[in-house]
């Protein structure tokens, strides 16, 4: 059985949909579990979650989290009863004509984890055009495929996860992260993977929620990026060091992030000259200095890693550019 656990925090206009997307797609029960856990939401999500739960008896589950989307999730891993997860955010959705296609790869069940390709807004993102299945002697190269591309392969959804896996390495999301936190659960779970199924089938809708914590200016994210790098490079260096080189790559691509989506954000009232401080701070921090110094220029020379190969050759100055071009381009998918 899928466990398809939904995190839900001020998600009442959307968290129907979402479920619609599951229990349409269903059938047989047997096969599929909904678990919705609501976390200190202010708006009465919880109360649309009961009618959910009223409604599907057999299927949905509900609960109340302690606040925060890993607390949430943690809560729904210990509720659900599937041999495999699935997250859902309650903004987002299940494709269409995706649950069949998870159903049907867990009946092989000796892989540990099942990658498929996604949607964001109007995009769809292939991961492979083939379905490939990485076993012990070739995951490695896609355990740094992943880190060094985060944004398109470290997020928890669009994946089926083990739950025997994580029970039994005590895997849980780090409810002290603020974000990162699914980088930081999918880093800590790729050490135990050793075979790893990447398919070219679509699982997932993702939402361009311009309200969603990721997109949104609070003027506190740029700190708790640098607390989740650091956390991540300590358990790297400890538990995973063949994977040392892919997690610089990781951290500079989190320096973009951190840049575009914060410092040089359109919501950041800050003046030139103060978001220029800002920058020039984070560079001073010990996890983005090492990771500048320990990779090549080779490494940095890709479209996405320009702003920090011009860093790497004494060109911090014009990266604001790259951020602020960025910055303009998020803007346009968004708002189109």
């Amino acid at each position: 059985m899928i466990s398809i656990i939904i995190p839900a925090h001020n998600s009442a206009k959307t968290l129907e949909a979402a479920v619609d997307s599951v229990v349409s797609q269903m059938k047989n029960q047997a096969d599929v579990e909904v678990v919705i856990v609501e976390n200190s939401s202010q708006d009465n999500t919880f109360e649309v979650a009961q009618t959910l739960q009223a409604k599907y008896p057999n299927v949905i589950k509900t609960a109340q989290s302690a606040p925060g989307v890993s607390n949430s999730r943690n809560l729904g891993m210990e509720i659900a009863e599937g041999e495999f997860y699935f997250f859902l955010d309650a903004d987002d959705k299940l494709a269409m004509g995706a649950l069949g296609s998870l159903v049907e790869v867990t009946k092989d069940s000796s892989n540990d984890l099942y990658i498929f390709s996604y949607i964001v807004g109007i995009n769809q993102i292939s991961l492979t055009k083939e379905k490939v299945r990485y076993t012990e002697e070739t995951v490695l190269e896609l355990k740094k495929e992943m880190l060094a591309n985060p944004t398109r392969w470290m997020t928890v959804w669009s994946k089926l996860f083990k739950r025997e896996l994580i029970m039994k390495n005590k895997l849980r999301f780090a409810t002290d992260l603020y974000v990162a936190e699914d980088g930081d659960f999918m880093l800590r779970y790729l050490k135990y993977c050793n075979s790893v199924t990447v398919f070219p089938n679509t699982s997932y809708i993702y939402s361009l929620n311009t309200t969603s914590t990721m997109r949104t200016y609070d003027g506190t994210k740029v700190r708790g990026y640098l607390t989740a790098l650091e956390s991540g490079k300590k358990f790297v260096d400890n538990e995973m060091s063949e994977l040392n080189r892919a997690y610089n790559l990781y951290i500079l691509i989190h320096l973009n992030i951190m840049m575009v989506r914060e410092v040089y954000s359109n919501a950041n009232n800050q003046t030139n000259r103060e978001r220029r401080i800002t920058f020039k701070k984070v560079l001073k921090e010990k996890v983005i200095k090492d990771a500048l110094a320990n990779s090549t220029i080779g490494e940095l020379a890709s479209p996405r890693l320009l702003p920090a190969l011009l860093i790497k050759l004494k060109l911090s100055f014009l990266a604001p550019i790259l951020f602020n071009v960025r910055v303009w381009q998020n803007s346009r998918k968004e708002t189109n």
